[in-house]
């Protein structure tokens, strides 16, 4: 993978750079984020978010495993934690951005 700036090639600049967005955010909390972003006539906006505890959440999707170990592989990255890295406006040195970046589509 190749690092580019607007000169060219900088070899001071890590192989991989690890970026994230402006702010973290709880998965739930993103959901809800999104979910009073839409218009107020989507059906999404009706919809409710349940928090379960983490173990029964995986065994109710444990049987995705055996049907789809790529939607199985999905699930599990809803529990991971994916926080820590370098906000994008640092990197871009811009204004940091509220989540969601609208418009949505």
């Amino acid at each position: 993978m190749r690092q580019f700036t607007t000169s060219g090639w900088d070899p001071q600049l890590p192989q991989r750079i690890t970026l994230g967005g402006d702010s973290e955010v709880s998965y739930v909390a993103m959901l809800r984020a999104l979910q009073q972003s839409l218009p107020q006539t989507d059906p999404a906006r009706r919809c409710r978010v349940l928090s379960l505890p983490t173990r029964l959440f995986y065994a109710a999707a444990s049987p995705l495993l055996l049907q789809s170990p790529k939607a199985f592989e999905a699930v599990l990255r809803i529990g991971s934690d994916l926080s820590g890295f370098t906000p994008a406006h640092q990197l871009l040195m811009a204004k940091p951005q509220p989540f969601p970046v609208l418009p949505l589509l």
